[in-house]
């Protein structure tokens, strides 16, 4: 019980971070031993895309940055979402 609150606890704090520390926390959580594996980071996803707004400001002040972050994002998504399908099956 103590662990899925503080699961809650420190999601609902990632949700309300500006999408640059959601970004470097995501990073960290990559490397984080989970007991269900790609689940956390899907999720951390999710709320990153949900920070659409900041992210269109910072591809307006920084567009090269902002395409290196995109393709990593997207590199470690793909890499997580293999990793579920292969831990299912």
């Amino acid at each position: 019980m103590f662990i899925l609150l503080t699961y809650i606890f420190f999601l609902t704090l990632y949700l309300v971070c500006p999408f640059p520390a959601q970004l470097i926390i995501f990073l960290i959580n990559l490397f984080v031993p989970d007991p269900v594996p790609c689940i956390d980071e899907i999720v951390m996803v999710i709320g990153l895309i949900k920070k659409w707004e900041a992210i269109e400001e910072f591809k307006d002040d920084h567009p090269i940055l902002f395409w290196i972050e995109m393709v990593v994002v997207g590199a470690i998504t793909i890499y997580g979402l293999t990793m579920l399908i292969r831990y299912i099956w």
